[in-house]
């Protein structure tokens, strides 16, 4: 284990980008389904969904995954 609370296997687990809220076809929320980071987009983009969408998936490649404290507990958790 490294990094406290938080198993080996969390660092190695691939991240997914998931778009939780639409506002009619605009993209709204996202999320990375690895450490739950929300990204919500810019009101001067709900007019646009492709341009919404592709800001999304921006902020979501370029961040770095931080532990939650809801993964730690369910990766140590018994199956």
């Amino acid at each position: 284990m490294s990094k406290g609370l938080v198993p080996d296997s969390y660092e190695m687990a691939e991240r997914g980008f998931i778009i939780m809220k639409y506002m009619r076809q605009t993209p709204t929320v996202a999320i990375c389904d690895r450490c739950h980071l929300k990204f919500i987009t810019p009101l001067e983009l709900i007019g646009d969904p492709p341009q919404a969408e592709a800001q999304l998936r921006e902020r979501f490649a370029t961040h770095v995954c931080k532990p939650s404290l809801r993964a730690a507990i369910e990766q140590k958790s018994p199956r």
